[in-house]
């Protein structure tokens, strides 16, 4: 009989053991302590390493992106808020424009709020919410013709070429179907969508080895290649939703800007 209280007694304590080893009940609140701690002994610096470092990764960007912080204070920045954030960026790609190299970039982010325990313990950055941001970008004529030759099976035109000169673009390829193959060289400028989110190219004229083309043909062609930009997939695009407002072209190279 008091081997069978012995073998009761034993089951009970392999039963209550796991209990004992969970974290609730053995760690007494000393981790959350720790936590506490150290979020108590961070120095601002600190925190402005660990936003650049999660910036970095979630552009994709490395350490080619630079990341300025203005005028927060200390009780401000350790509740997790920036007033502002300044992201520049030169000869990179971004998130959302992977196959295309950005010249240089620059992003300005105004009240930044971002939680400070999940970027400090766990080195993960998550931004809760953005009051705005302006940005603008140059891009190259020869790495826009790079990314047109990568792409040119997609876009079924071969050789696409570009010409950025002041206030306009000339785009060239060579098109090729059952009937013909020709080289084409379309002149136009880039358009913002009304949504903001888009940018087409569009035509004033079109020439067909020197010979102007229709207009229905014209659009077939360049609606091979629109639209050219999109802001679907760029950064924080779920936070606040940028949209384009102005392009410039210059000699060899176009500026986007948007906010």
């Amino acid at each position: 009989m008091r081997n069978c209280y012995w073998c009761v007694f034993f089951l009970v304590l392999i039963g209550l053991t796991p209990k004992f080893h969970s974290k609730t009940s053995l760690d007494f609140g000393w981790h959350q302590q720790r936590n506490q701690e150290r979020l108590g002994s961070l120095k601002v610096s600190e925190v402005q390493q660990a936003f650049r470092k999660g910036m970095q990764e979630f552009l994709k960007g490395g350490d080619s992106i630079r990341i300025r912080f203005f005028a927060s204070s200390r009780d401000e920045i350790f509740s997790g808020h920036f007033r502002k954030v300044e992201v520049l960026f030169r000869d990179n790609m971004l998130q959302g424009m992977e196959s295309l190299n950005i010249k240089r970039g620059r992003a300005i982010f105004r009240g930044v709020k971002f939680n400070l325990s999940e970027l400090i313990l766990d080195g993960k950055l998550v931004i809760k919410s953005i009051d705005s941001v302006k940005f603008n970008f140059r891009l190259k004529e020869d790495d826009i013709n790079n990314y047109l030759v990568a792409e040119q099976k997609r876009i079924n035109l071969r050789n696409p070429k570009i010409e950025l000169k002041d206030g306009a673009m000339i785009f060239s390829a060579k098109v090729r179907n059952r009937f013909f193959s020709a080289r084409v060289r379309t002149e136009g400028n880039f358009e913002v969508r009304p949504d903001g989110r888009s940018v087409d190219f569009k035509a004033s004229r079109v020439r067909l080895n020197s010979l102007k083309i229709p207009g229905f043909v014209t659009g077939q062609i360049v609606n091979r290649i629109n639209p050219v930009l999109k802001l679907d997939k760029f950064p924080l695009m779920d936070l606040i939703p940028v949209k384009l407002n102005k392009i410039e072209i210059g000699q060899d190279w176009v500026e986007f800007y948007g906010s």
